[in-house]
């Protein structure tokens, strides 16, 4: 069976196109069957952004999509579906991955970062506020554009070289000292301690704005998120 994680459904007459990121494959889009029917390979309840799950498919022919045979959650979250503060955070980073993970071969440390992340935000008992903060900046690792964390007092972050520089770009796309010193202060933050550091609503809220721009200069054809705006309404 293919280990992999549900970015999220789109509904069709006769079932589900699921959008998938494996472990062995990478990203896939797989068929199943109306999850209602008893002959169904897929659960509703497996549907959900971020699901891990394990999955069997099958390929009639090469013009057709793979359909999967048979599912079976590879972890079944306990707190994430139901937590209105982790769900909303889940939606939101399956609708950014679901823009950044395109169709390629597996990469299995890649995964294993996104399947210990997920983990990890169903199981902390503390604060999640800084979560997507956190996972977008190591996620920038993964894609190859993680921001220079060299930083001395007063400097200016380029956003468009991924640098810390003492001198003003002659572009537009780089942070204040302010705003500079608050993204160095985010690169000092992992899962464990994100909980202890402090931002106000605004703060939070304009710091996503800056890595959401970071990741438009850096991926092509990268859209601002469906989601963002509910994100800057529970997090403010």
């Amino acid at each position: 069976m293919l280990k992999a994680i549900v970015l999220y459904a789109n509904k069709y007459p006769k079932g589900y196109m699921v959008h998938l990121y494996s472990l062995e494959n990478g990203r896939m889009t797989c068929v199943v069957n109306d999850t209602k029917s008893k002959k169904s390979g897929f659960k509703k309840s497996l549907l959900q952004p971020l699901s891990l799950v394990e999955i069997t498919i099958e390929k009639k022919s090469n013009n057709t999509l793979p359909y999967i045979k048979e599912s079976v959650p590879s972890f079944l979250y306990k707190d994430l579906p139901y937590n209105y503060k982790k769900n909303v955070i889940a939606l939101f980073l399956a609708e950014v991955l679901g823009h950044i993970l395109k169709l390629s071969e597996g990469d299995a440390p890649l995964y294993d970062f996104l399947e210990k992340s997920f983990l990890f935000l169903d199981a902390t008992e503390n604060s999640c506020a800084n979560f997507h903060l956190t996972f977008l900046i190591h996620l920038s690792t993964f894609l190859g554009f993680s921001p220079n964390a060299k930083y001395e007092e007063n400097a200016i972050f380029d956003l468009q070289e991924g640098v810390f520089t003492s001198k003003v770009p002659t572009h537009n796309y780089f942070l204040s000292r302010n705003d500079s010193k608050m993204l160095f202060k985010l690169l000092r933050m992992n899962y464990e301690n994100m909980s202890i550091f402090q931002f106000s609503g605004k703060e939070r809220v304009e710091i996503l704005n800056q890595i959401l721009t970071y990741y438009k200069l850096h991926l092509e054809n990268f859209p601002e998120p469906k989601s963002l705006q509910i994100m800057q309404e529970i997090f403010r």
